[in-house]
């Protein structure tokens, strides 16, 4: 009989997280879910918890602990609160770890599962675009495969296992394009108009970045990170259907292309599932398929410019590329910022903030919260 996989998922009540679950649902006899965590959504955590049969229950916010205890009670399901709590659990070895808690509250508790899991499905970018050196280089030395949940990595690490590295020419990310895609005038958009995403069903924090195309731009650090590849060999794409994900243009001059389904599972099916079972069904073309593609249009959208610029610059730059575009899509959705006004805050960090050299991950850490801190004096006034 083959044994259950034992799995930790960070981000258990996000869309990420969701979607594992449900994927884990349809086959019960393969998984063992070990620890379950979430930011503050005492209900959904308990409920899934309970479900499913976790040893743990965590979350990050140590003043709900009464009320995740109130809601576990009678359950032999254990709940634990606080960063402390989350980073015991992620030191505890298990088969897969599922990194899906969103911004760099997922950088530390990601860098300490790929010490102490077998697969890291990693969906969380902003670890890898802040720390993706060590992250990396930790997975490496543990024997731990980073299998990336982006649906665009997913689809590039898919592609270059089929050729030669000495025969890549580029890697291309494709993008939606967001829901702005053709609209000219972006002075008065408002949040609820950014969080309607024409393609994908994502969190706030990440339907926003789709809108302005940073989302586009951290993916581009992490493919550097993940590929081992310079920034000016890897090229952005507007895709509108979001079935195309990526491509690599190979020396040969031929292109080879990764089609897919928009749905998350799919990316998530390689890390939970990494015999490649056929779990899912594949593509349809019998009823006809239109693909479309253009140029990003960099002035509108200068997002992508600015990660291009931070990379170049270093690591200390993506931190701080990282944590101002948090905080000004924060303001965003508080009403205390434009959407035009997203871009120029980060861009007004990157120039306020000098280099330095990062060393140690308590450097990374530091830079990030005073950032924040100087971006939350000058946004949340």
């Amino acid at each position: 009989m083959t044994m259950k996989k034992r799995v930790t998922i960070l981000g258990s009540t996000g869309s990420v997280g969701q979607t594992a679950l449900r994927l884990m649902a349809d086959h019960p006899d393969d998984f063992d879910i070990f620890a379950l965590v979430a930011d503050s959504n005492v209900d959904l955590l308990a409920q899934d918890a309970r479900r499913f049969g976790a040893t743990f229950a965590a979350l990050a916010d140590p003043q709900r602990h009464h009320d995740l205890k109130n809601a576990l009670a009678g359950s032999p399901v254990q709940g634990v609160c606080g960063d402390d709590a989350i980073a015991q659990i992620c030191a505890e070895p298990v088969d897969i770890v599922i990194a899906a808690i969103s911004g760099s509250a997922g950088l530390v508790p990601t860098y300490t599962a790929c010490q102490n899991a077998r697969v890291v499905g990693i969906a969380n970018k902003e670890s890898l675009v802040c720390a993706g050196s060590w992250i990396m280089e930790t997975a490496a030395r543990r024997g731990t495969r980073i299998a990336p949940l982006d649906s665009e990595h997913h689809a590039l690490s898919c592609l270059l296992r089929g050729v030669p590295a000495d025969q890549v020419k580029t890697l291309v990310l494709t993008a939606s394009g967001g829901p702005f895609r053709t609209r000219q005038d972006l002075r008065h958009i408002t949040p609820a108009e950014a969080l309607r995403h024409p393609t994908w069903s994502m969190g706030k924090k990440i339907s926003v970045d789709s809108a302005t195309l940073m989302n586009k731009g951290l993916e581009l650090i992490e493919a550097c990170v993940l590929f081992g590849v310079d920034e000016s060999r890897i090229e952005t794409l507007i895709h509108p259907e979001s079935i195309v994900h990526g491509l690599v243009t190979c020396k040969n001059g031929g292109t080879l292309a990764h089609l897919a389904p928009a749905d998350m599972r799919y990316p998530l099916r390689d890390a939970l599932f990494d015999e490649q079972r056929d779990v899912l069904a594949p593509l349809s073309f019998q009823q006809g398929l239109s693909l479309t593609f253009e140029t990003v249009d960099h002035k509108r959208f200068p997002a992508i410019t600015l990660a291009r610029a931070a990379y170049r610059e270093g690591q200390a730059a993506c931190i701080v590329l990282n944590a101002a575009n948090e905080c000004a899509v924060q303001a965003f959705l508080e009403g205390k910022l434009s959407f035009l006004g997203i871009s120029t805050a980060v861009e007004e960090a990157l120039t306020r903030h000098h280099t330095q050299t990062i060393t140690t991950l308590q450097d990374v850490l530091a830079l990030d919260q005073e950032v924040r801190h100087s971006a939350k004096k000058t946004l949340f006034r």
